[in-house]
């Protein structure tokens, strides 16, 4: 596993302000299936041309950008 990227965000939700601290890594798979766990409500895997349609935080699409340049 190799660290990509990382960068940070606060968000207000109610009255209450939080700060993320994102860290993004790539690894490699030979799994192709996802095993299911209460850290989320789906997946799917995305072709690299519509990574720029997703309702994500631009944060995410630029760490993945900088990721595919340097492949």
């Amino acid at each position: 596993m190799k660290e990509v990227d990382s960068w940070s965000f606060t968000s207000k939700v109610e009255d209450r302000h939080n700060h993320f601290i994102i860290l993004v890594y790539s690894c490699n798979s030979d799994e192709k299936n996802i095993r299911q766990d209460d850290e989320y409500t789906e997946y799917r895997w995305i072709p690299i041309p519509e990574i720029q349609n997703l309702d994500m935080k631009d944060g995410y699409k630029e760490s993945i950008k900088q990721y595919l340049k340097r492949k």
